[in-house]
């Protein structure tokens, strides 16, 4: 099976995984054959990305970080309180349950056998805030469990992942885009039940080693180092799905500029642990190498950016036939991942 942006599936698809909605309710069972009906109607209800039976993946293992039914609740919760801001008013029960969910986030990841992990929605074709969120909270959890880092406080770190670009929402966005920060850190900073690592995480993420950052320009040791994961984690995720107008870059590029950045705009030790826990290239993507072949990605091996490859066949992509290849052997050392195709 293969997770597919529902953009790219088309009548006729089978789901390999059951749909949830955002509270929690089953929408279509496993097995269901997918009419243009109901990929309407998924789209409508918010599903972004479907789980798809492809025999060309047969025996390939994806890794699933997050739960479907907490990457649904969320989403939702995210959504909701995105739309109505601080005043809404459901905007504090919202904010409590969030909470509750950041913590089923963090046992999850926590709890991976893998020891990479790939992006919870994938590929991120859609850089919907809510999305982009989820996807900043489990990089950056996955980069504090490779290093260790204060676990403790893990549900405290998911939740200013999950809530780091909240001034950015349409209900609370306003004035220059470098105050969202600030924004965000206004929105939570009275309630009791947030903790203070939390508000911290959600002020400091655009904050930069050498001072560079902003909203304060800090450096150094008045950096939090959990906000710091959290805005590796946010550059990481957001040059993946194209920002401000930007394209979406390839993850090899964006590797290579993050291990460029230790010492200067991320902590050397930071960006060790990032390059140690992300899969940039999950089991079941389809990427394009530099011979102009397609291929599936089959695991994760120890470099991120040469994991094992299923060759498709040239003259139909459709095909069952293929041939599975290590990227790291001779006879394919100088084939190189060039990008992730949508589909």
């Amino acid at each position: 099976m293969r997770r597919l942006s529902i953009l790219s599936v088309r009548p006729g698809a089978v789901l390999a995984h059951p749909v949830y909605d955002g509270r929690g309710r089953l929408v279509l069972r496993a097995g269901s054959e997918l009419s243009g009906h109901q990929l309407e109607r998924l789209q409508a209800l918010g599903i972004r990305t479907l789980w798809i039976v492809d025999p060309r993946a047969e025996g390939i293992e994806p890794i699933e970080p997050v739960n479907p039914l907490t990457e649904s609740r969320i989403l939702h919760v995210l959504h909701a309180m995105f739309s109505q801001g601080p005043d809404g008013p459901d905007f504090t029960s919202l904010l409590h349950a969030l909470r509750e969910a950041a913590g089923d986030l963090a046992s999850q990841i926590g709890a991976l056998q893998s020891p990479r992990v790939p992006l919870a929605v994938y590929p991120p074709a859609l850089p919907e805030l809510p999305v982009h969120s989820l996807n900043v909270a489990v990089v950056a959890l996955a980069c504090a469990r490779t290093g260790g880092r204060m676990w403790d406080r893990s549900r405290d770190l998911a939740l200013g992942a999950l809530l780091h670009d909240l001034g950015r929402a349409p209900a609370l966005a306003r004035g220059e885009p470098a105050y969202h920060p600030v924004v965000g850190w206004q929105a939570i900073k009275d309630d009791v039940l947030i903790s203070a690592l939390t508000k911290v995480i959600v002020l400091q993420h655009h904050e930069r080693l050498d001072g560079s950052g902003y909203p304060a320009g800090l450096r150094g040791q008045d950096l939090h180092p959990l906000a710091q994961i959290v805005g590796l984690a946010d550059a990481y995720v957001a040059s993946l799905e194209g920002r401000d107008g930007s394209k979406p870059r390839p993850p090899h590029e964006i590797l290579e500029e993050i291990m460029g950045s230790g010492g200067f705009e991320f902590d050397y030790d930071v960006v060790d642990d990032f390059y140690r826990a992300v899969a940039p290239y999950p089991p079941g993507a389809m990427v394009l190498l530099s011979s102009g072949r397609k291929g599936l990605v089959r695991g994760i091996d120890r470099l991120p950016g040469r994991p094992p490859l299923r060759l498709l066949a040239e003259d139909d992509e459709k095909s069952p036939q293929w041939e599975d290849i290590e990227l790291l052997s001779p006879g394919h050392q100088t084939e190189v991942i060039v990008s992730v195709l949508p589909e």
